[in-house]
């Protein structure tokens, strides 16, 4: 119920539906008051949801800084799935946030890590296909042997990603701590999660969306690619207090 709930939540708290539920309501509204202040709080949205100033300074907090994990060595790093899916042709390609599966790739080549393991099935309401298995042919292809990748193909979400994970590591008998490495936006609520299932990990972010901290005129000019940014940060922010008041951090 859980994973059906956070889905229809998440898909309504989205600035992009705010204004079109706005708009309507401003179109089907006969108040003449009324419908001024939904067109000011449509402009008010415009202009807070396409500043890149905002944006830049929430995020930047929100993401944990870039780890340096050089000359260390581990017995496994958990990549969290989310990066890829299949076409109608059931291939599987990486999509945006392919940079955590080039960072994991990364540590096992240069001697970081002994094992990875994939965790994630299905995200998605509409779709059975097994992402974790798309992800390990992938690693192949870079020469990482078979023996060296275990996969979790049951996970949901970021809460099963390490119940599930903790299975995996604890029947492999590996050493920890671990590295976690997932997007820099959704590791506070992975690093929690894993904390909660008593997975001791060392993070390793990947994939930041806001690296640039210097102040120009651009910085305070509207963006309408940073409207749809918020999108995934109110994903996490959400998330993370879903997470919290239902007891799984």
């Amino acid at each position: 119920m859980f994973f059906f709930l956070s889905k229809i939540l998440l898909f309504a708290l989205t600035p992009f539906w705010w204004i079109i539920i706005l708009l309507i309501w401003s179109w089907i509204t006969k108040n003449i008051k009324t419908k001024k202040r939904l067109r000011i709080a449509i402009v008010f949205i415009l202009i807070v949801f396409t500043n890149p100033f905002l944006f830049n300074k929430l995020v930047n907090a929100w993401q944990p800084t870039k780890v340096n994990l050089k000359g260390k060595k581990y017995s496994a790093a958990i990549l969290l799935s989310g990066i890829g899916g299949y076409d109608e042709h059931n291939n599987f390609y990486i999509g945006s946030s392919g940079d955590r599966f080039i960072q994991t790739a990364q540590l096992y080549h240069q001697g970081i890590v002994q094992k990875i393991v994939v965790t994630g099935g299905s995200g998605s309401l509409l779709s059975n296909t097994d992402e974790a298995q798309g992800i390990k042919q992938e690693l192949l292809k870079t020469g990482i042997p078979d023996s060296a990748i275990l996969l979790e193909q049951k996970a949901r979400n970021t809460f099963e990603n390490a119940v599930y994970s903790k299975q995996i590591l604890d029947s492999a008998h590996l050493q920890a701590p671990y590295v976690l490495v997932t997007s820099a936006m959704h590791m506070p609520r992975a690093k929690k999660s894993f904390d909660k299932a008593t997975i001791p990990v060392i993070i390793y972010p990947s994939d930041f969306v806001v690296y640039n901290k210097n102040i120009n005129i651009k910085s305070f000019t509207p963006n309408a690619s940073v409207f749809f940014e918020w999108e995934s940060f109110l994903k996490e922010i959400i998330g993370y207090a879903a997470y919290k008041i239902t007891g799984k951090l």
